[in-house]
């Protein structure tokens, strides 16, 4: 613009492409770091603590943000994007390194197998050959109906199922087959809190006993169910802090290791996610593999329960993945 003697103001800078691309690409990543922002809030209501969930993302997110900053000269863009992939980072850094507190303690080998098989599975027998290709010791299946036990039972003759009446025809079903040989002791069936079945079974295996609890969260598909799935995983925690001996619980906890509802409580035996240690596995949305799933079916194992190997399966037809870990007592 001309000044009153005809001279142009050298500080006005024209409004390029770039600088226009570099504002947007700035506000991307404002809004990947807003969304980590809100995750640590997730204790203050169930919105933000969905952004718990999606760390790997955010990692990838940053990662490519940061990359394309620079290639568009876009540097405060890429120093937000970089430090955006660096707090993710930080969260997913124990699924990358060795637990300190996870010891050996015994030799008593057990392969426990925890999959979500979805009520309305059009596929079940890619489900059930999955099943017996792992030739796990310890099945334990949710959103198992009439219909899913009536195709099981044939195929799983070399397991006993538990008698638990936990077979329902809503999305909540649970069924649990322990191998022939392995010792069966006192099973608990518990409703509370959160008028949702869970197992609590005494199992031994080569003379080493451990409790398992099988369980199956509600989705935190707003405030009341979210309120309710955090009651149930605190209930578990508790069930789990008031047993002597070794612990494994197993399910679709519909909450991955930095929710609200879990990192809180996983504390009070304390708890440990199987997958620590074996890189970043997720089990859900099955179908949206690319886009990286996130891990909210869950062993979780007492410090005393050594971890050697945890995997998760093929797409079976459901929408998630199942999960297996091998653990030595």
């Amino acid at each position: 613009m001309a000044d009153m003697d005809g001279e142009f103001d050298e500080d006005s800078t024209p409004l390029t492409g770039r600088k226009i691309v570099a504002t947007i690409w700035a506000a991307l990543a404002l809004g990947l770091l807003g969304s980590l922002g809100l995750a640590k809030f997730g204790h203050v209501t169930w919105v933000f603590d969905l952004f718990n969930h999606f760390y790997l993302q955010y990692a990838a997110l940053g990662i490519i943000g940061a990359l394309l900053g620079l290639v568009l000269r876009a540097r405060l863009a890429a120093v937000l994007f970089v430090i955006a992939t660096g707090f993710s980072l930080i969260q997913l850094a124990p699924f990358f390194q060795a637990p300190e507190q996870q010891t050996r303690t015994g030799t008593g080998d057990v392969r426990v197998l925890a999959l979500n098989v979805l009520t309305g599975n059009k596929t079940p027998r890619k489900a059930i050959n999955w099943i017996l290709s792992e030739n796990a010791d310890v099945v334990i299946l949710q959103e198992t109906s009439r219909s899913w036990i009536d195709q099981l039972d044939l195929p799983l003759k070399d397991y006993d199922r538990l008698r638990t009446d936990t077979v329902r025809d809503d999305n909540f079903g649970m069924s649990v087959y322990v191998k022939r040989g392995m010792e069966v002791g006192e099973i608990e069936v518990l409703l509370k809190p959160a008028d949702l079945p869970w197992i609590d079974v005494e199992l031994t295996k080569d003379g080493r006993p451990f409790r398992l609890l099988a369980v199956h969260t509600l989705p935190p598909t707003g405030a009341g169910p979210t309120s309710r799935r955090n009651q149930h995983i605190k209930a578990i925690a508790a069930r789990a802090d008031g047993i002597a001996g070794q612990v494994v619980i197993a399910g679709d906890l519909n909450a991955t290791r930095w929710s609200h509802g879990l990192k809180d409580v996983v504390t009070i035996r304390p708890l440990r996610s199987a997958g620590l240690g074996q890189g970043l596995q997720g089990t859900w949305p099955s179908a949206l593999w690319f886009t990286g799933m996130i891990p909210i079916d869950q062993v979780l194992v007492s410090p005393e329960v050594f971890v050697s190997d945890f995997r998760v399966g093929p797409d079976v037809g459901s929408d998630h993945r199942g999960i297996v870990a091998d653990l030595q007592l």
